[in-house]
């Protein structure tokens, strides 16, 4: 028998299978390597945030090869990583990862395969995502693939920044918030006058 993949190009949230916490997401917190994954904690009845708004939640299929995907996560440009140590965190990458993807023997519910006999897992009780070495059913390393159809959302998206420190967005964003009249938000660079 076989099961059915997330396709390339389109965009996923995904979503925690286990038992009780179904409502957990997995997001990336920022855009460097040393910025591991990390998933909502769970929220009875609705999502913890708009899904479309936050693009940290969102993931494009950016490669498939057989069972193998090519994750990239929309807010930070990353791409979901490997990790070979038991209950090691899960890490963003800068290069394309290609990792296993295997069924969880429930429909439409898949392992992630990070390291060797390792698995994309929800920490008991936590929200680091880390290797674990066991998948079985519903439990922590069970996921599912919710496609999000894009079209739908105004485009506004939300990524929070740092005061007082330089920050390289590479989406067009909107600026919204400036409590001072005639505040700047940001400086235009690189424009050559003529």
């Amino acid at each position: 028998a076989s099961f059915i993949l997330p396709e390339v190009g389109k965009v996923y949230v995904i979503r925690s299978a286990a038992e009780g916490r179904t409502r957990n997401l997995v997001y990336s917190t920022g855009n460097s390597e040393t910025a591991a994954l990390q998933s909502t904690a769970q929220v009875e009845g609705a999502d913890p945030v708009v899904i479309g708004e936050d693009l940290n939640y969102l993931w494009k299929v950016a490669a498939k090869d057989g069972v193998k995907l090519t994750l990239r996560n929309l807010g930070t440009g990353y791409y979901l990583g490997g990790q070979e140590e038991n209950n090691g965190a899960v890490p963003n990458v800068a290069t394309p990862t290609a990792l296993p993807v295997q069924s969880a023997g429930i429909g439409g519910i898949f392992n992630i395969i990070v390291g060797e006999g390792e698995y994309l897992n929800l920490a008991g009780g936590d929200t680091r995502m880390c290797a674990w070495n066991a998948a079985s059913g519903a439990d922590n390393s069970a996921f599912s693939f919710e496609e999000v159809n894009m079209a739908v959302y105004n485009r506004q998206s939300r990524w929070p920044v740092t005061a007082d420190k330089f920050q390289i967005l590479t989406l067009p964003y909107g600026s919204f918030g400036i409590a001072e009249d005639e505040a700047a938000v940001y400086e235009v660079l690189g424009v050559n006058e003529v």
